[in-house]
């Protein structure tokens, strides 16, 4: 290994730590984590969790670029990998910023024009985020019009394995914690029962496009190593879904139904090495969820 190669190695470990520090902010404002509230003696153990998980990533991803055999290619990657989940973090906590901007009171606005906005908004953050990992983008645009067919025939029984672990493990949860639903299923009930048709085309629409473009293809261009991109990614999208709602331990167990959809798609990116392949199953996924909604929704007026 080169002088150059070590230095350029160890600069871009350094650059991926100080990323993940930075977000630390952004991340926990996602979640909905208000530090300020929190006590000193909890703050530490949180900075303290993070910093070391930092540390580990951190490692983990060094390790995977000493086996790198094209390092400048890896460096590229890695770098639209960063721009990825560094705009989508940042464009989440903006999102309020253009309507302060031109003094519109978020609070008072009515929900029809709030939720136009808010479609608008996630239109542009996708543009965005499309431009930033175009490459991957356009090569998977590409390979899913030729191999579409053989893709979803082969890797739907994959999504039909990560719902029966998802029914299962939440019928175990429910039964766990006496008949109470994840707090973000709640959340989401919540909004759809005020905003259904901005609910139903952010979830269904928006959101497995996002999501699969950060939590899968942005993490993919980070981490090269199959098994821990598979673990983190996993780890992250589920996390996203259960940390801002936790209110017991029993909370933390819902982590396994969220965090399975997310390892079953990052498996099948590893697969298939095309991000439009989990994307079109995260959209049938999402579709069904809230069809569901719908339908519970219309049972509850009915009754």
């Amino acid at each position: 290994m080169t002088k150059d190669n070590r230095l350029l190695k160890l600069g871009s470990s350094i650059l991926l730590f100080l990323f993940l520090i930075i977000i630390k902010g952004y991340l926990f404002y996602t979640l909905n984590i208000d530090l300020s509230s929190l006590s000193a003696n909890i703050n530490s153990i949180l900075d303290i969790i993070y910093v070391g998980t930092s540390i580990l990533i951190t490692v983990i991803f060094y390790l995977t670029m000493s086996k790198s055999t094209n390092l400048n290619s890896y460096i590229k990657t890695f770098g639209r990998g960063i721009g990825a989940v560094s705009a989508y973090f940042i464009l989440n906590e903006l999102a309020a910023l253009p309507l302060l901007l031109v003094g519109v009171n978020v609070a008072s606005m009515p929900l029809v024009l709030k939720s136009i906005y808010l479609i608008s908004y996630e239109i542009v953050m996708i543009t965005i985020i499309y431009f930033i990992l175009k490459d991957n983008i356009d090569k998977a645009i590409v390979d899913i019009k030729q191999n579409h067919k053989q893709y979803f025939s082969k890797y739907f029984k994959y999504w039909i394995l990560a719902l029966m672990i998802m029914a299962g493990s939440n019928i175990l949860i429910n039964v766990i914690n006496g008949g109470q639903i994840a707090g973000n299923e709640e959340a989401i009930r919540g909004v759809f029962s005020q905003t259904p048709v901005y609910m139903f085309i952010s979830a269904v629409f928006i959101a497995p496009i996002t999501e699969e473009f950060i939590f899968r293809q942005g993490l993919r261009n980070i981490f090269r190593n199959d098994k821990v991109f598979i673990i983190i990614s996993g780890l992250v999208f589920g996390g996203l879904h259960v940390v801002s709602s936790i209110s017991s331990w029993t909370d933390l167990l819902y982590l396994i139904p969220y965090c399975t959809p997310g390892f079953i798609f990052a498996y099948i990116l590893v697969k298939t090495n095309n991000v439009f392949v989990s994307t079109g199953l995260h959209f049938l996924h999402n579709g069904i969820m809230m069809s569901l909604q719908i339908l519970l929704l219309l049972l509850g007026q009915l009754a």
